[in-house]
């Protein structure tokens, strides 16, 4: 007989089958560190705590939602979020959410949201000088302001706007860039060089990718996988798929969410697409001497603490977060503006009613003028692209007027018939005389015809001659009018008085926020 004690014998195995239940649906999980999952806003977190019955100190992962509760790894309480938690990289400690504030919340403890408003504005007033920009040096502290909120709330909202910082060498485009890289949600600055890879990672996780030296992507050489990743990205689900070896040295495909907020400085304006997506902030080298001569990483030169301020964001985001997709809506049907134009400034208007509701009088009124007034400037900031200046020559051409066409033909259901080297003389003769960056080469006859036919206008026969063109209504052009935002926005949209010209910084800014 085989010598064994009780211990050495054979445990009797449960059944597999007792151990396995399927699920209805698969479970949700929480990929990013400050995100909305089942209608709640969580943080995560690791915080140093002293943990067991002989209290040691450890690291600790711990998730914080919106209501108060706290949930931690060590607890085995994760198990009661509902939801799977699976974050491939925490934010950096310098950026990351601190014990003292989930401390603060827990006690039940609110963020004074004026307070914070009126802090961020005056940071950016510190550091910046906006002469000559978009706005008054105040509006401009106030939209960046909200663009630094906007960022710690991006899952809220369905699309995000870009920034991008334009002007030429010493213009304080890498100053205001190192600013929203210290403020904005988990910043990460990056020159162009930056890898492929890098970039991918930090954008699945959702940091705010701030991106100096942009006037690079233009050249030849420059990584089409980097222009993949930091092109896109501004809707909420968007996905870049890649191939990698796993272990087992098979090839599998794997998705990166590339939904996050890119800041770009640069010297040169961007191409029409990221335009299209952007907001772009024009900066001139300032005569202030006190902001040229500040070193932005001297925090000691900060009006406000930057850890504490920090730590603010974070818990308005947390209060705040889930009622984002409402404010959303909301501008969705209060703004003038539609489709392409709002996209940008969907989230900085959305932060803007939020912050009313906190007491920050006039806010949205300043920021929707600014993004009216925006549209009216855009063809000074982005320049001209060549869809637009191919509507510009038809109109030329035909001796239509853009402001008469804008107000609408829906009763001209004619046209005229256009021959493609006739449109291709006109747009060059248009660029020649406004000085646009658009080479003849991209308005030669072939190039135009493909235009043309990608903007849905239909090739027809010339009455009389039998030549072959193109078909051109009045309803088509003033559509097109609309749609590139060709027409000036009315004087009832935008007030005489949003649309003077900023005046010039008289060094440090008063803001007449009520606390």
């Amino acid at each position: 007989m085989p010598n064994f004690t009780l211990a050495d014998a054979p445990k009797p195995q449960k059944s597999s089958a007792e151990l396995v239940e399927l699920l209805d649906v698969a479970p949700k999980v929480m990929r990013r560190s400050l995100m909305l999952m089942n209608g709640y806003a969580y943080a995560a977190s690791m915080q140093f705590a002293k943990v067991g019955s002989k209290p040691k100190v450890e690291q600790v992962f711990t998730v914080l939602r919106n209501d108060g509760q706290i949930f931690y790894e060590k607890q085995q309480s994760f198990s009661k979020l509902g939801f799977l938690v699976n974050i491939a990289q925490l934010p950096n400690p310098e950026m990351a959410l601190s014990s003292k504030a989930i401390k603060r919340y827990i006690a039940g403890e609110r963020v004074n949201v004026k307070v914070l408003f009126e802090q961020l504005c005056r940071v950016a007033d510190r550091f910046i000088d906006f002469e000559k920009s978009l706005a008054s040096q105040n509006e401009m502290c106030e939209l960046i302001a909200c663009e630094i909120l906007a960022t710690y709330c991006l899952d809220g909202f369905n699309v995000t706007g870009f920034v991008w910082i334009n002007g030429e060498k010493g213009s304080g485009k890498t100053q205001l860039l190192t600013l929203m890289s210290l403020l904005c949600y988990d910043g990460r600055l990056f020159l162009s060089a930056g890898t492929p890879a890098s970039l991918r990672d930090h954008a699945d996780i959702g940091s705010t990718l701030c991106i100096d030296e942009a006037e690079n992507f233009n050249h030849a050489q420059f990584s089409i996988d980097k222009r993949e990743i930091l092109l896109s990205g501004n809707r909420k689900g968007s996905q870049i798929s890649l191939k990698r070896i796993d272990k087992d040295k098979n090839w599998i495909t794997r998705y990166t969410n590339t939904y996050c907020k890119k800041i770009f400085a640069s010297i040169v304006r961007p191409e029409p697409v990221i335009a299209s997506r952007s907001i772009i902030i024009p900066l001139i080298r300032t005569s202030n001497k006190a902001k040229a001569n500040s070193d932005i990483l001297d925090y000691k030169l900060w009006p406000v603490d930057r850890g504490a301020l920090v730590d603010d964001l974070w818990l308005f985001a947390l209060a705040n977060l889930h009622r984002m997709s409402e404010y959303e809506t909301r501008v969705n049907e209060m703004s003038p503006l539609s489709g392409r134009s709002l996209e940008p400034w969907r989230d900085v208007l959305s932060v803007a009613l939020c912050l009313e509701e906190y007491g920050v009088s006039g806010l949205w009124e300043r920021m929707n003028k600014l993004s009216l007034n925006y549209q009216n400037e855009r063809k000074n900031i982005e320049g001209i692209d060549v869809n637009a200046l191919i509507i510009m020559a038809l109109c030329k051409h035909l001796g239509y007027e853009i402001g008469e066409l804008s107000e609408g033909c829906e009763g001209d259901i004619g046209g005229k018939v256009v021959q493609t080297s006739d449109i291709s003389t006109e747009a060059i003769l248009l660029s020649s005389e406004l000085d646009l960056d658009i080479s003849d080469d991209e308005l030669n006859t072939v190039k135009i015809g493909k235009k043309m036919s990608s903007l849905g206008f239909r090739k027809h026969r010339q009455g009389g001659t039998g030549k072959a063109g193109w078909r051109v209504g009045r309803p088509e052009l003033a559509r097109w009018i609309q749609v590139l935002g060709l027409n000036k926005t009315s004087d009832e949209d935008v007030p005489v008085e949003a649309s003077q010209p900023s005046q010039p910084s008289q060094g440090s800014q008063t803001f007449t926020i009520d606390l």
